[in-house]
């Protein structure tokens, strides 16, 4: 088995898909409800449409009776995965709900492969790290909690933080301090604080109890 992370990014992405087959083309008879279709989509789908338009979205008038957009941390407007979804979408003249659906599993096979990394840094067999991460990524709690957009991304970024702490307990050096920094970043700007609140009570205990402190 492969030890390279981006090797297990490609089987995790294919994994995942298996996985959620029915969420996806050709035969997409599942269908996420409540907040990701409710809510989260609302709010990418004005940004997509504001940034068309050519202006910054700065108050979504189609939510709640009109609310702020930019300074809403839950539309997720300042996450590079929501720009990443912008891009790919570019060319139609709308986003479809099926994007923000596909950006939101790709947040599965991501927890899987960093799930994988960190488990692997404890020197950890390959086949245990492979069901550690599967364990992680196709858990009761994420798939019960697909709805919400920011805890899923909050969730995948998770173990690198922790590889960063293991590593500096490794190391002895401050090097991958890093990987926590843009782990907790990505993890807040995904849009669900609650579950960033989770990860720095999680990144916080890990580092108390790592050898060294």
């Amino acid at each position: 088995m492969t030890r390279s992370p981006w090797k297990v990014l490609l089987a995790a992405l294919a994994c995942t898909f298996l996985f959620f087959y029915e969420y996806m083309p050709p035969v997409r008879s599942v269908h996420i409800p409540y907040d990701l279709d409710g809510y989260h989509f609302s709010l990418a789908a004005y940004g997509f449409q504001a940034l068309h338009q050519g202006r910054l979205p700065q108050w979504d008038p189609s939510i709640y009776g009109g609310m702020s957009f930019a300074a809403n941390v839950q539309a997720a407007f300042y996450y590079p995965g929501t720009w990443l979804m912008y891009l790919a979408t570019w060319g139609r003249e709308r986003l479809s709900y099926q994007s923000l659906v596909d950006l939101n599993l790709a947040h599965v096979a991501v927890a899987f492969t960093l799930c994988f990394v960190w488990l692997r840094g404890k020197r950890l067999s390959d086949p245990a790290a492979l069901l550690g991460a599967a364990v992680y990524a196709y858990s009761g709690y994420l798939c019960t909690q697909l709805q919400h957009f920011g805890l899923v991304v909050a969730y995948a970024w998770i173990p690198l933080g922790l590889r960063g702490i293991d590593q500096i307990a490794q190391e002895k050096s401050i090097r991958s301090a890093w990987k926590i920094a843009v782990a907790a970043a990505l993890a807040f700007l995904g849009g669900y604080p609650p579950t960033w609140v989770v990860f720095a009570v999680i990144a916080g205990a890990y580092a108390w109890m790592s050898p060294g402190r």
